[in-house]
């Protein structure tokens, strides 16, 4: 096994016009000082994210201001090249890192297996900060150095260009899935057919609920079906639902009395107005943020024995920049993973 190098390489926006832009260059870092916490992994693969984007133009100043230099990258598996005394991994471990780095895991909702409602603050893959306060840089490199606990081995059954996009879009709907309890008995619709989509409606029929695919057009009804989706279980509304003036009859709507409506994905721009007639119904409103590693073992030994797996394209890593352009203009069909 080739020496561990002192600098980590990676494809990064240096500046924010760099990240406005989706424009990657090489980048040299040094990784944070090795813990007997840690383990460093060589990356093989990195799917891309909606958030990724969002990230590099610096979509969030002001939930999440963007530190460059940049990497981003934060559905990460690779091999374990070394592993602290106080991890549960070992050298030649293939593991799969999400969306969360570091938590203090003594706060009341860290031990009771929610670290990503950390008392003490979210610290992601990307543009996290580790305890020295290095920044903590993602997944588009040759290397990454983190947190033991926050690497998760993979099933044998999954390949890892597979279980790289469960890593962040595959936890972002599986967690409120059985938050939920999904399952027989229960109705699940999913809006916007997309990376996370498309992985809820495969594991929402998985665990065996009547599930509806919610999309603002018909193109994507073909590949519903093959998801399992019934032809009759897709709706596509007329698209003034989708617009702002109307939007609240797409949100909450009147039919899902008792139902609770669950945001997973994280958009640059706010919600529309919600009369609050519609809550009278016992409708409620609530979000998610990806889920534990615990959870996302789980979750992985789910997608491996029932069969759900992302739909993906797999690019060469120094294409990441028109992955990203690609990604931002909606073209995934429905996951790229980017390969070293």
């Amino acid at each position: 096994m080739p020496p561990i190098p002192e600098k980590f390489t990676g494809y990064a926006a240096l500046h924010e016009v760099d990240g406005k832009a989706l424009t990657m260059k090489v980048y040299k870092y040094t990784p944070k000082k090795f813990a007997e916490d840690d383990v460093t992994i060589k990356i093989t693969h990195c799917g891309v994210c909606g958030s990724d984007v969002h990230q590099l133009k610096n979509g969030w100043p002001d939930y999440w201001p963007t530190s460059y230099p940049c990497i981003c990258g934060h559905e990460v598996v690779g091999e374990v090249v070394e592993a602290g005394k106080n991890t549960e991994h070992s050298i030649g471990d293939r593991v799969g890192v999400g969306a969360q780095a570091r938590a203090c895991l003594e706060c009341q909702y860290c031990t009771k297996g929610y670290p990503q409602y950390c008392e003490k603050g979210f610290h992601g893959t990307y543009q996290g900060h580790f305890e020295d306060d290095s920044l903590a840089q993602g997944g588009y490199a040759d290397y990454m150095r983190t947190k033991g606990a926050f690497a998760v081995k993979i099933p044998e059954k999954l390949s890892s260009e597979h279980a790289a996009p469960f890593l962040c879009a595959g936890i972002a709907v599986y967690s409120p899935l059985r938050r939920f309890e999904a399952g027989p008995g229960k109705k699940v619709g999913v809006i916007g057919i997309g990376g996370l989509g498309h992985l809820a409606l495969q594991f929402s029929k998985a665990m065996g609920a009547d599930t509806y695919a919610l999309s603002s057009s018909n193109r994507k009804m073909a590949d519903c079906v093959k998801m399992g989706i019934e032809g009759q279980d897709f709706r596509s509304p007329p698209l003034d639902h989708f617009r702002e003036r109307n939007a609240t009859r797409l949100l909450v709507p009147p039919a899902a009395t008792f139902g609770t409506f669950c945001i997973a994905g994280l958009p640059e721009e706010k919600l529309p107005s919600i009369m609050p007639h519609y809550f009278i119904l016992g409708i409620s409103l609530t979000g998610t943020q990806i889920g534990s590693p615990q959870k996302i073992r789980e979750m992985l030994e789910f997608a491996a024995k029932t069969g759900v797996r992302p739909w993906i394209e797999v690019r060469g890593m120094k294409e990441i920049d028109q992955a990203l352009k690609d990604v931002e203009v909606g073209k995934p069909r429905y996951r790229y993973v980017m390969k070293n």
